[in-house]
């Protein structure tokens, strides 16, 4: 068993939180670099049931490889 690390890399200002659309329970927490919403634990359970390692994991909403993922926060408004 091999372990995957999801490293986050900044945070992200969004202007608005989407539901997670895995569980489709509560607000999603990460982003990925193709700009795609999740709940970090629905996104790292995705990730475990992965054959392929971190850098060949695809988004399971579009499928775009070689993720980073942001924390994401509501941006002010103005």
């Amino acid at each position: 068993y091999i372990a995957k690390v999801i490293k986050i890399f900044d945070v992200k200002e969004v202007e608005e939180i989407s539901e997670c659309p895995i569980c489709l329970t509560g607000p999603s927490d990460i982003i990925t670099s193709c700009n795609h919403q999740f709940c970090r634990d629905c996104f790292k359970r995705y990730v475990e049931k992965q054959d392929d390692s971190m850098e060949d994991i695809s988004c399971p909403y579009c499928r775009t490889i070689n993720l980073k993922f942001h924390e994401i926060k509501k941006s002010e408004e103005k």
